[in-house]
């Protein structure tokens, strides 16, 4: 998984084998192809925390948000003459 601009993208290869045997013939069928899906995250999301497990096929992505101070607070600006 790569990150870019607070952009993920992952990428895989899916691989699967179809093996059928009997007493007149023997039959093998084999899948297989890349993919990659783009996601799109909050702007509040603290991208030096995430985490990435896999665990039986399944990819498990922990996207932690930002503390509420982290968000830049208003403020006046003197504008001059």
């Amino acid at each position: 998984m790569d990150l870019q601009d607070h952009t993920p993208f992952i990428r895989g290869e899916k691989r699967q084998e179809n093996e059928e045997k009997d007493k007149h013939f023997y039959r093998i069928e084999r899948n297989f192809g890349q993919f990659q899906r783009v996601l799109e995250l909050p702007q509040d999301v603290d991208t030096e925390a995430i985490q990435a497990k896999m665990n039986k096929g399944v990819l498990t992505l922990t996207l932690p948000r930002k503390e509420a101070g982290g968000q830049p607070q208003p403020r006046k600006i003197e504008i001059q003459s």
